[in-house]
């Protein structure tokens, strides 16, 4: 199973407590940080956290769906759709999984979803990465954030293709299609 297969199913064998292959999939001591739980390190507290983990999974009937893979040579980020029970409610929660790779190993990783749908409230992180010096956003992002800073609706709009969307962390409820769905959403997102 390749790094790219194994991430792309994490909480799939969490859930089937298949604690060997996740182990495997790390180059040295596993280190993995993820909203609720943060820092994790080391074999044994590893060990504990997929255990928890397929506890917590399992009590939320949870299932996943795959959507989008973006990788190069240091890191990979996978996208899914956690599906969860949760407060007599259906959730659809949108996670990132980003390793950093070593070779064909994993060195790290860094699980990245909202806390609002599971909690009720939004939690802040420390930055998990250090600043690289002499990184500069792609042009659409800074147009982007020009014409936010401005409230500059149209201009956002402009930045977006006609079938463009904004989807909220928090779940498909919150997603935003095409210029009128985007616009109402900036409208409120800018007032």
């Amino acid at each position: 199973m390749t790094v790219a297969e194994t991430l792309k199913d994490l909480y799939i064998l969490i859930k089937e407590e298949d604690t060997e292959k996740l182990l495997s999939m790390f180059v040295g001591e596993p280190v993995i940080d993820t909203p609720l739980e943060g820092r994790i390190t080391g074999i044994d507290e590893f060990i504990e956290f997929a255990d928890r983990q397929h506890q917590w999974l399992s009590g939320h009937d949870a299932g996943q769906q795959f959507v989008e893979i973006t990788a190069n040579v240091k890191r990979i980020c996978v996208e899914i759709l956690l599906y969860l029970q949760h407060d007599t409610r259906n959730i659809d929660l949108p996670v990132a999984i980003v390793a950093d790779l070593d070779g064909d190993r994993v060195s790290a990783i860094r699980v990245y979803h909202s806390t609002w749908p599971l909690t009720g409230k939004h939690k802040v992180r420390e930055p998990l990465l250090e600043p690289v010096e002499g990184l500069e956003e792609p042009d659409f992002v800074k147009q982007y954030m020009q014409a936010l800073e401005e409230g500059n609706t149209e201009q956002i709009l402009d930045i977006f293709e006609d079938d463009g969307y904004a989807r909220e962390p928090g779940s498909s409820g919150y997603m935003h299609s095409g210029k009128a769905g985007l616009k109402d959403f900036l409208f409120i997102s800018i007032a």
